[in-house]
């Protein structure tokens, strides 16, 4: 099953680049991990090779499943951080990032727990030390910053799922998430993962291979629609601050996700480190549901999300719209995003 051109194919051979290994004995076994229920974590590839735990995979028995822990842990993380906010948020905004650091808070705890209950090698981890290594410089060099590849483009709950391939397994289907969009093994066959993970191309030509990458991905600016895009910018809007804003939209064939988010930094003693302060965050978006975008006007679907607002190192509004709809948004006109810190209220348009 074939949605891509020359272009996208070409775009999925680069994404898959560094994944690219020797080909291997093509079977796989489940892990005995001592959990039962309707997630498990499974490992495929050489059954006698386990060096490497990048070919672990977290399997969720349905979407209803996956969702509902997705949910879960973002609401775990949040009543997480708003207790600690609530103990300690009477200090200003010094005192009380140098008493996170004191305590070692891991804002993130639930996250933590949840991937060392499974024993799994999350690409939330990955992220995690790929910004580590960019932060602890004089200066944030925006070239570097993690959020700029695609494989993070997702949020903290989100990365503690995928394995560090970008790779999950929902009900029968393997998703792998690539630059511009993603690849479904429609019939959960392992042994056509190992052969994309390895560059085979006559894979992808398979029935039960599904190949969704958005043309805009290569050639944004012929085209005025798109149902995949995302962009960063960022604001020293103080003496050694800065915050990053994102804006993203992926329409998936079964979902769409539009988030706008707030990374919040400081630099201090040489390097710089995630702030906690108080921001503001929210959207705007118009959406069209067919393969183009009318001039008329008449959107699918219009919704405003209102400001989300904590104390927070970084605050995302997210939506997920459910069901088969293609959601796609007009350049400039389709997404904009609201954002509040440091006693500004800026604006960000999605635009290419």
């Amino acid at each position: 099953m074939k949605y891509f051109n020359k272009i996208a194919l070409f775009t999925i051979l680069v994404s898959l680049f560094s994944f690219v290994s020797c080909k291997k004995e093509n079977t796989f076994e489940s892990l005995e991990t001592g959990q039962e229920g309707p997630i498990q974590l499974t490992y495929y590839g050489n059954t006698s090779d386990r060096s490497s735990d990048g070919n672990t995979i977290l399997v969720f028995s349905d979407q209803d499943v996956y969702n509902s822990v997705v949910e879960q842990l973002q609401q775990d993380v949040d009543t997480w951080d708003d207790a600690f906010v609530a103990e300690w948020g009477h200090l200003d905004d010094d005192a009380l990032n140098d008493k996170e650091e004191a305590l070692n808070f891991d804002a993130e705890k639930p996250l933590t727990d949840f991937e060392n209950q499974y024993g799994f090698n999350s690409l939330r981890k990955e992220y995690l030390a790929a910004e580590e290594a960019w932060m602890n410089n004089e200066e944030l060099i925006d070239a570097n910053d993690p959020d700029l590849d695609p494989r993070f483009y997702f949020d903290e709950a989100d990365m503690s799922l995928l394995n560090t391939k970008n790779e999950i397994k929902i009900g029968n289907e393997i998703t792998k998430y690539v630059e511009g969009g993603y690849i479904k093994v429609l019939d959960g066959d392992f042994d056509k993962l190992i052969l994309i993970n390895a560059g085979d191309t006559e894979v992808l030509n398979d029935d039960n291979v599904l190949v969704r990458i958005s043309d805009d991905a290569a050639a944004r600016g012929s085209s005025d629609c798109t149902w995949w895009t995302r962009q960063t910018d960022n604001d020293y809007y103080a003496s050694n601050k800065k915050m990053y804003r994102i804006l993203q939209h992926h329409g998936y064939s079964w979902k769409a996700v539009t988030k706008a988010k707030l990374k919040s930094y400081k630099r201090k003693n040489g390097r710089w480190k995630r702030y906690r302060t108080n921001l503001g965050v929210g959207f705007h978006a118009q959406f069209y549901s067919g393969g183009v975008c009318p001039t008329d006007g008449n959107y699918d679907l219009d919704h405003d999300t209102g400001y989300r607002e904590k104390k927070r190192k970084t605050l995302s509004k997210r939506v997920r719209f459910n069901g088969n709809n293609h959601y796609r948004v007009e350049n400039y006109w389709g997404l904009r995003g609201a954002y509040k810190y440091g006693g500004y209220n800026t604006f960000k348009r999605l635009e290419w």
